[in-house]
């Protein structure tokens, strides 16, 4: 988003909005993604109507089939058919951060506190700790590079997304995998072998400076099957080279309780859900996330602030996202 932005691709009003098709036209013209995967972005984020465009506390997307949809179809959008998101107030929106993430642009709101930004963002000690330490020796991100980004971020990364909690392995991981991947597909470089990568100079130019990287030409990529390059379905079915473990070990805020067995459905402790097969902490009345402390989920303190102010914090609805 912030690339395209940058480069004059992603047009927004005044108050920084830009609607469903905006997003849509700056994927699918500026980038050449393709017209499913662009439809599909475009309309997982451009959630919110004319009445909820400016507070973005209620989603109403307008969807394949609704009367919005046909409406839209036969008379063109209008305030009633078009969808907006503020693309400068995505952090600590549920509805719109992934199941878990780095943070490094921000969206570290539901994180252990062991990393420091100060509240500023893009975050170099997240950039450094998160992706250099994956980085080949040679400075490269491949597939196998992204991956142990991935893997790092599954580990002790954010928890903000509405998926975060989702109770099944797959559900947690598909928009990181989708969006990573993508990544690496769209803006990635051939190397002498024809293999893909992307430089530790190309990653901070879009993760640090909100640049495209120097030199990169757009070229087709992204479908939801069926192609080569970008292809989601593929990307979503990629398996991950680490376990599927408890989040935040060691880290001063264990996520885990322990009621004797693995949960198949519910937990009996007080603020936990079943979330594969481990009785998890959920998080507090202000999305942030409880530790456990003697096989009881407590709250701890906010101490999140983002560019200079306390972390904005809206709960995913319509639907409302697991806790």
């Amino acid at each position: 988003m912030a690339s395209l932005y940058n480069a004059g691709d992603l047009e927004v009003d005044e108050w920084g909005d830009a609607s469903y098709d905006q997003i849509y036209y700056a994927l699918n013209n500026k980038t050449w993604c393709g017209d499913d995967l662009s439809w599909f972005q475009a309309t997982g984020v451009a959630n919110y109507d004319v009445d909820y465009k400016l507070s973005e506390t209620h989603r109403n997307r307008c969807l394949p089939g609704t009367a919005c949809w046909l409406e839209k179809q036969t008379f063109g959008p209008s305030n009633n058919t078009q969808r907006w998101l503020n693309i400068f107030r995505m952090n600590g929106h549920q509805a719109v951060e992934h199941g878990f993430s780095t943070g490094v642009r921000g969206g570290a709101n539901n994180v252990p506190g062991f990393i420091n930004c100060n509240g500023q963002y893009p975050c170099e000690a997240r950039y450094e700790f998160f992706w250099d330490q994956c980085a080949t020796r040679d400075g490269r991100f491949y597939q196998a590079n992204i991956a142990c980004v991935m893997c790092k971020a599954k580990k002790i990364g954010d928890r903000g997304g509405e998926f975060s909690y989702n109770p099944l392995q797959d559900g947690r991981e598909w928009q990181e995998k989708a969006a990573m991947f993508g990544f690496l597909d769209a803006f990635g470089r051939k190397d002498s072998n024809g293999t893909t990568y992307m430089s530790v100079e190309d990653v901070r130019s879009m993760l640090i400076h909100g640049r495209y990287p120097e030199g990169w030409k757009k070229r087709p990529w992204g479908c939801m099957s069926g192609c080569d390059v970008g292809n989601f379905k593929e990307a979503i079915q990629y398996v991950l080279p680490c376990d599927d473990e408890a989040w935040w070990k060691n880290t001063g805020c264990e996520t885990t309780v322990d009621e004797g067995s693995a949960c198949m459905l519910y937990c009996n402790t007080a603020n936990t859900t079943c979330v594969s097969g481990r009785c998890t902490c959920g998080y507090d009345e202000h999305g942030y996330a409880m530790c456990n402390q003697n096989n009881k989920c407590v709250p701890r303190n906010k101490l999140c602030s983002f560019q200079g102010t306390e972390c904005e914090w809206l709960p995913a609805d319509n639907p409302v996202g697991p806790n």
